[in-house]
């Protein structure tokens, strides 16, 4: 099992966002985690073997980053 972790961060506008991972498979795990480390709740759809998309119900507030943790 494989991991792939980074960042996301909000502009304000924006519900959607791609991740790149380099997991070369669509069979993922996705944790999205705020900077306290709280489970943050979003849509996960693996768009192909490398790249999933997170959708939030809001835009992301501005400046606000999101950790990102991919299993694969």
């Amino acid at each position: 099992m494989s991991k792939a972790a980074g960042t996301i961060t909000g502009n304000g506008a924006l519900t959607s966002f791609t991740f790149s991972h380099t997991l070369s498979t669509t069979d993922v795990a996705v944790m999205v985690m705020d900077s306290s480390g709280n489970m943050v709740i979003c849509g996960v759809q693996a768009t192909n073997s490398s790249t999933v998309t997170l959708t939030f119900a809001t835009a992301v507030p501005n400046a606000t980053t999101y950790r990102v943790v991919v299993i694969g």
